[in-house]
C-alpha cells in the first residue's frame, strides 16, 4: 500500500469531507462560515464533479483519509501571463 496518495473524491467520502468542513477550526476560514448542510453539501458536489475544469480528491495517508484537495484549472493564464495549460490525472 503506498504511503501517501491522492484519489477521486466519490460520494462515499461527502460525510467525512462535510465534518471536516464544518469544524470551527476550518469553517471560519472559508468563503461561508455557515454550517453546511448535508443537502447543500451534495449540491455543490454534484455541481463541482460535472464541471471538467475540477479535480475533488481525497489525500490518503497510509490508506486513511486525512485531507481534500479541489483543482480548478481554466484560469491559468489570467494568474501567470506565461503558463501553458497542464492536464492532471489521478491515478486510482
Amino acid at each position: 500500500m503506498a504511503e501517501h496518495k491522492l484519489r477521486p473524491m466519490t460520494e462515499l467520502d461527502l460525510e467525512l469531507v462535510l465534518s471536516w468542513r464544518n469544524h470551527p477550526d476550518i469553517r471560519r476560514y472559508m468563503y461561508t462560515n455557515h454550517q453546511i448542510s448535508m443537502h447543500e453539501h451534495h449540491a455543490w458536489f454534484s455541481d463541482a464533479v460535472a464541471r471538467p475544469e475540477n479535480s475533488l480528491l481525497i489525500y490518503e495517508c497510509y490508506g486513511e483519509a486525512t485531507g481534500f484537495v479541489k483543482i480548478t484549472r481554466g484560469r491559468c493564464n489570467e494568474i501567470l501571463p506565461n503558463c501553458q495549460e497542464r492536464r492532471w490525472t489521478v491515478a486510482g
